[in-house]
């Protein structure tokens, strides 16, 4: 069995995450608190596709709890269908661009790298070895 590799999706990213302050201001970990929906796309290496679904809470203290995410490998009548739980810790720098690193169960850790794009959403990347996964993060509610 595939196992999806250490990219996100949140978002890994799940990803995802959104802002609360306005242009101009500093950013932080404080900017990313709440519900939030995302999904993302990519693929191997080997040019099989994947994509994913899911929802979290963020803390505003670097947390990401309650993470669940649909993952689909392969696109196809017979695409592998994955469904996770999953915690991150993030980080965000004054510019409103971080990292989140996540742990899945089952056990595997997935790193992203984000920007803050509005108060409401954040974009996501993830790449390895293995594959390269782009996806968006918006606040629910």
């Amino acid at each position: 069995m595939r196992t999806w590799p250490s990219v996100p999706v949140l978002a890994l990213g799940l990803i995802v995450l959104a802002a609360s302050g306005s242009s101009g201001s500093s950013f932080g970990v404080g900017n990313i608190q709440g519900a939030y929906g995302f999904s993302f796309a990519g693929a191997f290496v080997d040019g099989t596709r994947a994509a994913a679904v899911g929802s979290f809470s963020a803390d505003g203290h670097g947390n990401i709890l309650n993470g669940v995410r649909t993952l689909s490998v392969g696109y196809s009548t017979g695409a592998t269908v994955i469904h996770q739980t999953f915690s991150c810790m993030y980080s965000v720098d004054p510019a409103g661009t971080g990292t989140a690193t996540c742990q899945f169960v089952p056990g595997h850790t997935e790193t992203l790298a984000l920007v803050i794009i509005t108060n409401n959403e954040v974009q996501l990347i993830g790449t390895d070895a293995n594959s390269v996964v782009q996806g968006v993060a918006k606040k629910q509610g």
